[in-house]
């Protein structure tokens, strides 16, 4: 019962592929919730996995790059939001560096895969 339970949480979190225009809106006001300033969020659709052909549709990974600036706890809370919204992603990369024009900032370089899901 309780894998049929995690197993429904999960598959309620993939979108379809349809709505990728709005879960680049969905990461970007999260971001801005927060403080997180986004310079860069971009749909890899070149890099896009087909990952199973199930009886509901055929699911894919779409590689999300972002990159950001902010302090590490502005985007800790913002992963952790992230994380909690009706998506399902999978870190891929995942890069901090200073940022030598503002020393209380840090820049953000990291690639998520959404797994997402074309219905038949």
């Amino acid at each position: 019962k309780e894998n049929r339970e995690q197993l429904s949480s999960l598959s309620s979190k993939v979108r379809p592929l349809q709505e990728v225009p709005a879960i680049l809106g969905t990461i970007s006001s999260i971001a801005n919730e927060y403080g997180v300033k986004i310079d860069q969020l971009v749909p890899e659709k070149d890099q896009q996995e087909s990952l199973k052909e199930g009886t509901d549709g055929k699911y894919y990974a779409l590689p999300v790059a972002i990159k950001a600036r902010c302090g590490y706890h502005r985007f800790g809370h913002f992963l952790n939001k992230l994380e909690n919204q009706d998506l399902f992603f999978i870190m891929k990369d995942f890069i901090i560096q200073n940022d030598d024009k503002s020393p209380e900032r840090q820049l953000f370089s990291l690639t998520i895969k959404i797994i997402l899901v074309d219905k038949k």
